[in-house]
């Protein structure tokens, strides 16, 4: 999937005017990126392909264990010099505590609201109070100032670490300092129970934007579910201009289906003209699939027949197992399958009638014959769940991947299908994990890993074009520590002279809004 970037270059430089040139213009510059939920460092990933040999990762960090144990392990060319482990930890602990006490108090203001006789609508209510909590817990942040000279205790050095990349001299322009970090989306999905900023979740997002309100990163770029509150993130984001496009990684050639709305926000003192909104991003980018199932369906022959060896054995044992198939009886442990062994032979009954269910709407609907490409054509399912769930089958489709996913590449013929193993799961995502990492890890880790990350192709695209749309100043119009000119445009809220006068333009992608995780 690299040529994602190349062809995006292509389609730029004929719709969009001087759109290599900010490109170049970024590359000479020079990038240093951070981000503040870094999961498996998909975007880290995109960027440096984006600019190639020409960005610096200074910082990542991730609260989950197995997210920062592959972020210490990436390659050299996306590592970051420094990883941290929690975003609560940066502020002082009795602020933290201060906004789960808040917090609980409006909790139980929405539950007390939203069950009187004759009030309002339970969204409504979990709305309305949510705003009033966060206007309260932005109050509170207020008793901490982040500066960039702060200190985090790093993973990868095991002491206190520069939190934040330093600022140049005057008479030296520093790299473009961009911020991107794909936020929490429980409590804005169906499965999260839409409980919105009164969910506990949304405490370290709140961290995040007086983070960045007094870091002063030159551009933000945040990734969420659909169904994110954008309007009052762009309100609390003072002294930026925000925009954001809901995509799907269909919609850029890829055989997934996982919509997302990513949001980009420009520092108002670092901007200098917009040629594009981000929300545009559709009109230009679009494109048909380029790339089917032979993106992930890459494990040799012989991994996926020990992998099924090892699942027989393990499902054989189980009170409801398939029969032990007779060859593996005459089998050591150690030897490879003599015979080929089918997904059917190495499920345990119940997942066995959910892959048969998925099987039979998949042929009754005849969807392989009409989708032929220049690959066999096949039908990915998860069959840990019913067949009935998630609409009707969708050919070459990659549904949304969750911890308990387990998927299977549906053929025509029966002895065809196949098992898509852990070790093939990450490409489904466009990320490449070192194969020691992903061998230490269990296969319910690497689905939860890939199922929460972001798509390499989905938000490098969005990078490209964001950074290819956009023209920035190389010195500051102001120094971020005199506080008088920023200052000035976080109370207005609107761009000096030289930032174009065009309004944003809030636009939503086609892709449906989904607002499931």
């Amino acid at each position: 999937m690299r040529d994602w970037k190349d062809v995006q270059k292509e389609v730029l430089s004929e719709h969009v005017h001087g759109s290599l040139q900010c490109l170049e213009d970024m590359s000479s510059r020079g990038m240093v990126v951070t981000t503040h939920y870094s999961g498996t460092g998909a975007a880290e990933m995109a960027t440096a392909q984006v600019l190639p040999g020409r960005v610096r990762f200074h910082g990542a960090c991730d609260v989950n264990p197995t997210c920062q144990h592959v972020l210490l392990n990436h390659d050299p060319e996306c590592a970051a010099e420094h990883v941290t482990n929690d975003l609560l930890a940066r502020p002082p602990p009795e602020i933290v505590d201060k906004l789960r006490q808040t917090l609980k108090e409006y909790q139980d203001k929405a539950a007390a609201r939203a069950s009187t006789p004759g009030g309002s609508e339970k969204q409504t209510v979990i709305r309305d109070v949510g705003l009033e909590w966060v206007g309260a817990a932005m109050n509170i942040l207020q008793g901490w100032a982040p500066k960039r000279e702060d200190t985090a205790s790093c993973l990868r050095h095991g002491g206190d670490c520069p939190a934040f990349p330093p600022r140049a001299c005057a008479s030296t322009p520093d790299p473009f300092h961009l911020e991107i970090d794909g936020i929490n989306c429980q409590p804005w999905s169906a499965a999260g129970k839409r409980r919105g900023w009164l969910d506990a979740r949304s405490i370290p997002c709140l961290v995040l934007i007086r983070t960045i309100v007094s870091i002063e990163p030159d551009a933000v770029c945040i990734e969420c579910t659909p169904g994110f509150d954008f309007a009052t993130l762009r309100r609390l984001l003072r002294g930026y201009r925000g925009d954001y496009a809901i995509t799907s990684p269909q919609d850029f050639g890829c055989p997934v289906a996982r919509t997302r709305m990513y949001m980009w926000f420009d520092r108002l003192l670092s901007l200098c003209q917009v040629e594009r909104e981000v929300g545009t991003i559709l009109d230009v980018s679009r494109r048909s699939l380029l790339v089917g199932p032979e993106i992930f369906l890459h494990a040799p022959r012989a991994a996926v027949q020990r992998q099924y060896y090892d699942m027989a054995h393990k499902a054989s044992q189980k009170p409801d197992g398939p029969p032990r198939p007779k060859p593996l009886r005459r089998m050591k442990v150690k030897q490879p399958p003599p015979c080929k062994l089918r997904a059917r032979d190495v499920l345990a009954a119940g997942l066995r009638t959910r892959y048969e269910g998925h099987r039979e709407r998949v042929i009754k609907a005849d969807i392989l014959s009409l989708h032929r490409r220049r690959v066999e054509a096949c039908c990915v399912r998860d069959f840990n769940q019913s067949s009935g769930w998630g609409g009707a089958p969708q050919c070459q489709i990659v549904p949304t991947i969750m911890r308990s996913s387990k998927l299977v590449a549906i053929f025509e013929s029966e002895d065809d299908d196949r098992l898509i193993l852990p070790s093939e799961l990450p490409s489904i995502h466009g990320i490449s994990l070192p194969s020691h990492v992903l061998a230490e890890l269990e296969p319910k880790e690497v689905a939860s890993l890939v199922g929460n990350s972001m798509h390499l192709v989905q938000i490098g695209t969005f990078i490209q074009y964001a950074l290819a749309t956009r023209s920035y100043h190389w010195g500051r119009c102001a120094s971020a520590s005199s506080g008088t000119s920023t200052s000035a445009a976080n109370a207005s809220g609107s761009a000096p002279d030289c930032v174009s006068a065009a309004a944003v333009c809030v636009r939503r992608g086609s892709s449906s809004a989904s607002m499931m995780d």
